[in-house]
């Protein structure tokens, strides 16, 4: 996808879109947005949160966005292609916690994934990863003391936050956590986020916040209790210690764990081939029927969800080529 395409399709959302490279960044409020988050009054609200947090951080920190065909192609990854974006976090001063610049900025990123037509019709996976082996530690100490330790900076943080993961937990692409170093605190709720999680043999994810008392803010807790349960969720929520990648395997916290012959890029670019082989359309219709199973009120919603999906799919372009190519299929010999 040539850059231009994706800096054309972010106008509409935004005043302004820049390209650093091969990444792309938003840098002013958007125009129009779904808003999943029941804290605020309205997306208007959140809007402005977000402006207000983007004033927190400095120059060295940033998310940003770029195609996996837009790597090096000495990177496995690239061999993704236009199917798979990546979300990198950068905040080399503090092991990539979220400072309130990055949250806004991630919130931007989400934008993009949500309205930029060329990935609607293209993008199979998302992949997030932290910058210079390590995820995330959370939220960013220094900017949390000085800018965000009143009552309502908390909740103009946390209502930032719930908004933004739950909107990436409704994209309709297949979402991966890459875990390296550790997800600490707010970065393990970010991993909470996404439909799988593969974590380094040495990385470690550890719900800090007892620790340093409070409870986790992001949505996290409601999403690790689905994950694994009301117990197991208490005990690492309460006992504040880390989980290596051999015990998040057991707890069901992650989908697998890259082997000692192996590395990250090349265990995703694995993972993901399954995926990406498939019609766009035909996966993303996938993951809003299993979206729609969790986030029903009912069993008969879920399913009225479920047929209102499949009307949108039968008789489509997928569905067509589909019976196109059984029909013309020869028949096996005896």
């Amino acid at each position: 996808m040539p850059s231009s395409t994706v800096i054309k399709t972010c106008t509409p959302i935004v005043s302004r879109c820049v390209q650093t490279g091969t990444h792309f960044r938003l840098l002013a409020p958007p125009q129009q947005r779904r808003c999943f988050s029941i804290l605020a009054k309205s997306k208007d609200e959140i809007a402005t949160i977000r402006e207000h947090l983007r004033n927190f951080g400095s120059t060295e920190d940033s998310v940003s966005l770029q195609l996996a065909s837009e790597l090096e192609h000495s990177s496995s990854l690239s061999k993704l292609g236009s199917t798979t974006a990546l979300i990198t976090l950068k905040n080399p001063a503090s092991r990539n916690a979220l400072t309130g610049k990055m949250m806004a900025e991630l919130a931007d990123t989400v934008d993009i994934l949500e309205s930029n037509e060329s990935f609607q019709k293209s993008l199979t996976a998302v992949i997030v990863r932290g910058d210079a082996g390590f995820f995330c530690a959370g939220a960013d100490i220094g900017v949390a003391k000085d800018h965000l330790l009143s009552s309502e900076g908390g909740r103009l943080m946390s209502t930032v936050m719930i908004d933004t993961l739950t909107r990436f937990r409704h994209l309709p692409f297949v979402t991966v956590a890459a875990i390296e170093g550790m997800a600490v605190g707010g970065g393990a709720e970010l991993t909470t986020a996404m439909d799988y999680r593969i974590i380094n043999k040495e990385a470690k994810l550890r719900f800090v916040h007892a620790h340093m008392g409070v409870s986790p803010g992001w949505g996290g807790a409601t999403r690790l209790v689905r994950l694994i349960g009301r117990n197991r969720a208490l005990e690492l929520l309460g006992t504040a210690q880390p989980s290596d990648s051999d015990q998040s395997l057991k707890l069901g916290l992650v989908d697998e764990i890259v082997s000692s012959d192996s590395t990250m890029d090349d265990t995703l670019v694995t993972f993901l081939d399954r995926f990406i082989h498939a019609h766009p359309g035909v996966l993303h219709a996938a993951k809003e029927v299993v979206a729609g199973v969790e986030d029903a009120a009912s069993f008969e919603e879920a399913v009225a969800n479920e047929h209102e999906v499949f009307l949108k799919m039968w008789g489509g372009e997928a569905n067509l080529a589909a019976l196109t190519k059984a029909k013309t299929k020869k028949p096996k010999k005896e």
